[in-house]
C-alpha cells in the first residue's frame, strides 16, 4: 500500500506553490511593461484557472487519502474478527463450562430459582417420576379446568396457580392478564380474580410475569417485556399506596368520596415523578372541558365568541402543571406538553389544542382509539380485556362498558346486540 500525504499537508503545499507562482507572474508582468489595469485583469483570469486546477488536485488527494484510510480500517477490522474466531473456537468449551458454573452458583444461592426449576420439571410424567425417586413431593398431574378461561390444563405448579385466599386453582396466564388489567386500569387494589376481595401477594404477581415470559405465547428470552411489567407493577404499588395513605389520614370521613386524592404521574417518558391531586379539583376542571368535537366550545370560533373560557387564576391557566423533576409543563387533563412545535395550549380547550397539532404528534388520538367516555366525568377509558364492569379512575363511578349506563349486577350479560335496547339483557 503506497503511502499518501495527509489532506492537510496537501493544502499547505498548494498555498506555497500558489504564492511562488504569483511572485513569478508579477515579475514577468513588470518586464513586459503592461498597464496596471491589464495586470489586474490578467491576474484575475489566471487566479480563477489556478484555483480550479489546484482545488481539483487537492480534492483528488483528499478523497484518495480518505479512501485508503477506510481500506486500512476495514482490513484491520476483518483481521481482528478472523483472529478472534480462531481464539474463541478452541476456548468455547471452557467458556461454556464457566457459564454453566456461574449459573449453577446462582441456582445454589437462589431458593426461588430452584423452586422454579422444580415446578418446571413437573410438567412431564418421566420428570415427575425422577423427582419422586429423589424423595421430592410432586403434583399428581390430573386434568382440571380454569374457572376464568374454562380451558383444561394439567394440574401442576407450572401451569396452575393455587390462590392462598380461596384455595382455588387458576392458570398462570389468567392471573397474569388479571394483574396487567389492574395495572392498566389503575385500580386501587390487586384483589383476587375470583371475587373473594383478598389481596394477591406480590410473589404471585411476579411469578405470573415469569410464567408468561417463559411460555410459548409470550416468550421473552432477554426479559425486556418482563422487566417493563415489573416496573409498571412497582409504580402502581407506589401510587396506590400513596393514595390509600392519604385517604386514611383524612379527618372528614363524610367527604372521603370527593376528597380522596388521585396520584398523577408525569407524562414524560423518562420521568417517574408523581404528585397527589384531589379528585374533586380535577373533576371541577374537567367539567368545563367540551367532551365532543361537535361542541362549539371546542372550536376556535366558539372560543373567540366567549363560549369557552379556560380556568385561570392570577393570569395563569390552572390546567398547566410543571413537573419539578423534568422541568416540563404539561396539561393536567390531556397530558399533552403545554407547548408543541410552536403551538400553545394556553386559553384553548384540550380538543381544540389537539386539533391544531400536526397529525404525527396527535399520539393521544391514536392511543385512545376505540376508547369510551365515562358517563360520570367524560374521561376516556380503553379496555384491553376483562368483563363489562368498569370503574372510572377519575370519578370512581361504576359503569357498563357495553351500554354506558351506571353499573348493575345484570350488566354482566350486556352484549353488542343489546347496546341499543332499553334494558340490558340478563345472564
Amino acid at each position: 500500500m503506497d503511502a499518501q500525504p495527509w489532506p492537510g499537508y496537501a493544502w499547505h503545499v498548494l498555498e506555497h506553490f500558489a504564492a511562488l507562482a504569483r511572485l513569478q507572474l508579477l515579475r514577468l508582468l513588470q518586464r513586459w511593461d503592461l498597464p496596471q489595469r491589464a495586470h489586474v485583469q490578467l491576474l484575475q483570469h489566471i487566479g480563477v484557472v489556478g484555483v480550479i486546477v489546484l482545488s481539483g488536485w487537492a480534492g483528488y488527494v483528499s478523497v484518495r487519502a480518505i479512501w485508503e484510510l477506510t481500506e486500512l480500517i476495514i482490513y484491520i477490522t476483518v483481521r481482528c474478527v478472523v483472529n478472534l474466531r480462531y481464539l474463541i473456537q478452541p476456548a468455547m468449551p471452557w467458556l461454556l463450562v464457566a457459564a454453566a458454573s456461574m449459573y449453577l452458583r446462582c441456582l445454589l444461592d437462589s431458593a426461588a430459582l430452584r423452586q422454579e426449576w422444580l415446578e418446571f420439571l413437573q410438567q412431564w410424567g418421566w420428570s415427575r417420576q425422577l423427582l419422586s425417586a429423589f424423595g421430592l413431593r410432586v403434583a399428581r398431574g390430573q386434568a382440571v379446568d380454569c374457572p376464568i378461561c374454562t380451558e383444561t390444563f394439567e394440574d401442576n405448579p407450572w401451569t396452575m396457580a393455587t390462590l392462598s385466599c380461596c384455595k382455588q386453582s387458576v392458570c398462570w396466564a389468567c392471573l397474569c392478564r388479571h394483574a396487567e388489567s389492574v395495572i392498566d386500569d389503575a385500580r386501587p387494589d390487586m384483589n383476587c380474580p375470583l371475587f373473594c376481595k383478598v389481596l394477591i401477594p406480590d410473589v404471585m404477581v411476579y411469578k405470573s410475569f415469569r410464567r408468561h415470559q417463559w411460555s410459548w405465547r409470550g416468550l421473552d428470552l432477554l426479559g425486556q417485556k418482563t422487566r417493563r411489567k415489573c416496573r409498571a407493577y412497582e409504580r402502581w404499588c407506589l401510587s396506590s399506596g400513596l393514595a390509600n395513605t392519604c385517604a386514611a389520614r383524612m379527618e372528614d370521613v363524610s367527604s372521603q368520596t370527593d376528597g380522596i386524592p388521585t396520584v398523577v404521574h408525569c407524562p414524560g417518558s423518562d420521568c417517574d415523578h408523581m404528585w397527589l391531586l384531589p379528585k374533586q379539583l380535577r373533576r371541577s376542571k374537567a367539567s368545563q372541558e367540551p367532551g365532543s368535537c361537535w361542541d362549539p366550545r371546542s372550536w376556535s370560533f366558539g372560543r373567540h365568541m366567549g363560549f369557552y373560557v379556560a380556568p385561570s387564576e392570577g393570569g395563569e391557566d390552572l390546567r398547566c402543571v410543571h413537573c419539578p423533576s423534568c422541568e416540563v409543563a404539561y396539561c393536567l387533563l390531556c397530558s399533552q406538553p403545554w407547548e408543541v412545535s410552536g403551538h400553545h395550549h394556553a386559553g384553548k380547550s384540550c380538543l381544540e389544542f389537539d386539533a391544531t397539532l400536526p397529525s404525527t404528534l396527535r399520539s393521544k388520538e391514536r392511543h385512545w382509539a376505540g376508547a369510551k367516555e365515562c358517563p360520570g366525568c367524560g374521561v376516556r377509558t380503553l379496555r384491553s380485556m376483562g368483563c363489562n364492569h368498569m370503574t372510572c379512575t377519575q370519578c370512581a363511578m361504576h359503569w357498563c362498558w357495553v351500554c354506558g349506563r351506571p353499573w348493575q349486577p345484570w350488566h354482566y350479560g350486556c352484549t353488542a346486540n343489546s347496546q341499543g335496547s332499553a334494558d340490558c339483557s340478563l345472564m
